[in-house]
C-alpha cells in the first residue's frame, strides 16, 4: 500500500510544515508523558508551586517547529 500527501505551495505551507514536523511533535509529547509518568511514579522535589509544574511543561516545547 502507498500513501501519498499532497499539498498546494505555497497555499498550504502551514499544513505541510505540520505534517513534516508531525514525527517530531509525537515525540516531545512521548517525552513529556514519560517525564510525567516518572514524576508520579517516584515523585518529586522539582516543583515547589504548581506554577512551577506548568512552566516546565511550556519549556518542553519546542517552540521553534511551529515558527519554520
Amino acid at each position: 500500500m502507498i500513501a501519498r500527501l499532497e499539498f498546494n505551495l505555497p497555499e498550504e505551507q502551514s499544513e505541510h510544515r505540520d505534517c513534516i514536523n508531525a514525527n517530531k511533535m509525537y515525540s516531545v509529547l512521548w517525552n513529556l508523558d514519560q517525564d510525567c509518568r516518572g514524576f508520579l511514579k517516584h515523585g518529586t522535589d522539582k516543583f515547589e508551586r504548581p506554577g512551577d509544574v506548568l512552566q516546565w511543561v511550556r519549556e518542553q516545547i519546542p517552540y521553534e517547529l511551529f515558527e519554520e
